[in-house]
């Protein structure tokens, strides 16, 4: 016997609070880009575990901004911020000089005044 499909209510997510990105990475000035929300099909080819928050495990998606640091050479240092629709926790990706993509899970100090250092900076992913 067939069953029929029952509607269930799913809880609004949380109020995630809003906060800027760290002004500054490793004590350059960092000029951020507009929120967008990441439409990408990610999501329906990779496992949950790749693409689900490091902080609270949500797979409701993140957010994702541009950053970019100019500085002495022609070729600006680029970052992409992404941010939990769930919890609001933040992560951010960088092409690094060794030709790498590195990502950092960011805490409380790297919103501080002076921005986020690679030393003493949240957890490198």
């Amino acid at each position: 016997m067939r069953s029929r499909a029952h509607l269930r209510v799913v809880p609004d997510l949380p109020e995630v609070q809003v906060r800027p990105l760290p002004a500054k990475w490793d004590g350059k000035p960092v000029t951020w880009g507009e929120w967008s929300s990441d439409l990408t099909t990610f999501v329906h080819h990779a496992p949950p575990e790749e693409w689900a928050c490091q902080k609270c495990g949500g797979l409701h998606g993140h957010d994702a901004a541009r950053g970019v640091i100019k500085g002495h050479s022609l070729t600006p240092r680029k970052l992409y911020a992404m941010r939990c629709r769930a919890c609001g926790h933040d992560t951010v990706t960088e092409w690094d000089h060794s030709n790498e993509w590195r990502t950092w899970d960011l805490d409380e100090s790297d919103y501080a005044p002076d921005g986020s250092w690679e030393t003493g900076q949240g957890v490198l992913l």
